[in-house]
């Protein structure tokens, strides 16, 4: 079944299913994906593939391969892309504009509840856990191109690689802000259930 949804987090390949929460190489993998299969497939695009919604995978006995990323990367990369990079018309209920600094998103990150959360910005373990149930297998943002040869070996597929759409995680061509030891405290702290379910993975 396809899913509607404008933004799909599980994608099917050879049998597996990626899991892929906003915000953690999706581009490159949804390519990775179609290299895979063999389909012409622009890149980061993912029209081509097979998504599931939550509910299509419950129902499924699949090899789950989910993705992390350091969570306080993940927030200053949605920060340079939406916020910083203009791309905020969807971020607007949250008070947010172009015009919004570093230190006010980080606020209204650590001010909103999780439930309530832009997708960019939710906690990673609302993508990665269904049914209780964690990924069998984690790839890292941070070691992407290992972990993904890695697995394309231990699954027997013909190896690859996985091509860098985007290597800063970004399309603006704003700077990185300073994370302070203040923000990355508050961010630790918004972010313990994600550092606490995937500690090894965030080591």
């Amino acid at each position: 079944m396809a899913w509607a949804s404008p933004y799909p987090a599980y994608v099917e390949c050879r049998g597996v299913v990626l899991m892929l929460p906003l915000k953690c190489a999706s581009g490159s993998l949804k390519s990775a994906v179609a290299r895979q299969l063999g389909l012409d497939d622009a890149p980061g695009c993912g029209r081509n593939l097979r998504w599931f919604s939550s509910i299509d995978l419950a129902s499924r006995d699949m090899l789950r391969v989910g993705v992390v990323r350091d969570p306080v990367a993940r927030v200053v990369s949605c920060w340079r892309d939406k916020v910083a990079g203009r791309f905020v018309g969807w971020l607007l209920p949250y008070g947010l504009t172009a015009r919004t600094t570093w230190d006010e998103f980080v606020d209204v990150v650590c001010r909103t509840p999780d439930a309530k959360a832009d997708g960019h910005w939710r906690d990673m373990s609302h993508t990665l856990v269904l049914g209780g149930r964690q990924p069998d297998v984690l790839l890292r943002v941070e070691r992407l191109s290992a972990d993904w040869a890695a697995l394309e070996s231990r699954l027997g597929w013909q190896v690859l690689g996985v091509p860098v759409i985007n290597a800063t995680g970004t399309w603006s061509p704003a700077a990185a802000p300073v994370v302070t030891d203040a923000q990355r405290s508050r961010l630790r702290q918004r972010y313990v259930g994600d550092y606490g379910l995937f500690s090894e993975a965030l080591a």
